[in-house]
């Protein structure tokens, strides 16, 4: 029996399939129609992750020639990063109460354009308060995880390695087999030390450090 699809290559045919199917506005039994004309061409590999667990990265990372696939975008199959995105997503326990008394949401990004598949998947009155409730300045992904959690815990210098060597430094000391579910409080732990960050950057910037800030703010 095969599982775990995943698809290589082929995300944005997929993304625009699903949204003709439930977006486009027509009766449901000429979408349905339409979509049974259309044909994708595919090639089915199978693999065995027990004897091999990296083959399935190196597909990814050979097989796309449109864009660049990084280091943090294999992390989004680490279950650490799935259940943060899903435990930060609308939790009455993680809600920011502003001194306006606006109260929104961090929204956790665990893969590459998340924020913005989300967002696109809703229409009308549903897409804005999907952008009330997470603004696109609350997006934390796992660049930002990984520069805050190396700085906090005495890493300066893996963040001035840049985003992706500091995420691979990061994701290699904490160990993703042996890593510690997330709860709330580091959740709340995180949004904590994201905000400060962002404000570190701030403070370096209209010193006039623009070019160090994300240097001089690790530190």
């Amino acid at each position: 029996m095969l599982k775990d699809f995943q698809i290589v290559n082929g995300g944005q045919t997929t993304a625009s399939l699903h949204h003709f199917k439930s977006y486009a506005n027509i009766g449901d039994t000429e979408r349905l129609e339409l979509l049974e004309k259309v044909s994708v061409q595919a090639k089915i590999t199978v693999v065995d992750t027990l004897i091999d667990t990296t083959f399935i990265n190196d597909v990814s990372n050979y097989a796309n020639s449109q864009n660049a696939v990084k280091l943090s975008d294999f992390g989004a199959k680490d279950k650490f990063h799935d259940a943060l995105a899903k435990l930060m997503r609308n939790n009455e326990e993680l809600a920011c109460e502003w001194d306006n008394g606006e109260t929104n949401y961090w929204y956790y990004e665990s893969f590459r354009g998340g924020y913005l598949t989300a967002k696109n998947q809703l229409v009308g009155s549903k897409r804005k308060i999907f952008e009330s409730a997470y603004p696109k300045d609350q997006v934390i992904n796992k660049i930002d995880l990984a520069r805050c959690e190396n700085g906090w815990d005495g890493f300066p210098h893996f963040v001035n390695e840049g985003a992706e060597k500091n995420y691979a430094k990061w994701n290699r000391r904490t160990i993703p087999q042996s890593r510690p579910a997330p709860d709330y409080r580091f959740c709340q732990e995180l949004v904590a030390k994201v905000i400060l960050y962002n404000q570190f950057e701030l403070l370096v910037k209209k010193e006039g450090f623009a070019a160090f800030k994300s240097a001089i703010s690790a530190l």
